[in-house]
């Protein structure tokens, strides 16, 4: 495991913020993991555990700790039962497993996620979620040792996992798909309709904020008039108002301050609190 330090992070998000890191790693496989961890706990810093970063916004400052970025990326598919690297593409796998009418993640194909960070926030779309299929998570703690969690250990709701109570980082899944026919096509539709609702050519961190209950929070944000709205370089898409995009060298402060600016002028108009789905990464 080689360990970097004064890394940049810019590039190692969708939306192309964030400073530098104070040490940065890849890890390819558990025990790189393991040492990776070690390595935390012995320079007693914090560490951050990456995978695309397709919702993350790190600091303009950068990260005082360790950022572990996950290629854990093996793959093995038996009939319909797939186990898989927790650092593995999810719009790959969700190609490879349609090819093989295997039903479940069609509604993935655009979503620039690891395997491991779909489940860690229970990705969903077009009303299919990840953990309808998830069948068993192999974890490991910061102290480094192994649990097994079965589906029915663990708790999902609308953009949760309750294994994010747990210290460390999934290291690999196993999913059980239905077999199907034309999971493909199915697939390519739904991307064709996340490619004319989405600025997926863009750089953003996805969608900013939860849906509210019974109500969707990219219409509440253009209610309010906020689409295009501008700060610095930050600007909320003209797309698809819940996407703040980049459009040229924005700062971490910029999206902070027009999240707060939607967050205020939502609650003042609509009495409704939004909550934020995109997470961001302070400096220490």
């Amino acid at each position: 495991m080689r360990v970097l330090e004064d890394f940049s992070l810019s590039n190692f998000s969708t939306i192309g913020i964030g400073g530098k890191s104070r040490y940065f790693t890849k890890v390819k496989n558990e025990d790189d993991m393991r040492r990776a961890f070690d390595f935390s706990n012995k320079k007693k810093i914090p560490f951050f555990v990456l995978g695309k970063g397709s919702n993350i916004v790190f600091d303009d400052k950068g990260f005082f700790g360790l950022i572990i970025k996950n290629e854990i990326d093996f793959l093995r598919i038996d009939k319909n039962r797939v186990e898989v690297g927790s650092g593995f593409s999810l719009q790959k796998l969700s190609r490879m497993v349609s090819k093989k009418n295997l039903s479940g993640l069609e509604f993935a194909g655009g979503i620039p996620a690891t395997v491991g960070g779909a489940v860690y926030m229970n990705a969903s779309s077009n009303n299919m979620e990840i953990s309808s299929y998830l069948e068993e998570i192999r974890f490991l703690t910061i102290d480094g040792k192994i649990e097994i969690f079965k589906k029915k250990d663990l708790f999902f709701g609308y953009r949760y996992c309750s294994i994010k109570k747990k210290r460390g980082a999934i290291i690999s899944l196993v999913f059980l798909f239905k077999n199907s026919f034309k999971v493909e096509k199915r697939l390519n539709k739904f991307l064709e309709k996340k490619k004319k609702m989405q600025p997926i050519y863009e750089k953003s961190a996805g969608c900013v904020f939860k849906n509210p209950k019974n109500n969707i929070a990219a219409k509440l944000i253009e209610g309010c008039g906020l689409k295009g709205k501008i700060i610095g370089d930050a600007k909320i898409s003209n797309v698809h108002a819940n996407f703040i995009v980049n459009s040229n060298n924005a700062s971490s402060k910029d999206v902070l301050d027009l999240i707060s600016l939607i967050v205020e002028e939502v609650k003042k108009k609509y009495e409704v609190e939004l909550e934020k789905e995109i997470i961001y990464v302070p400096y220490v």
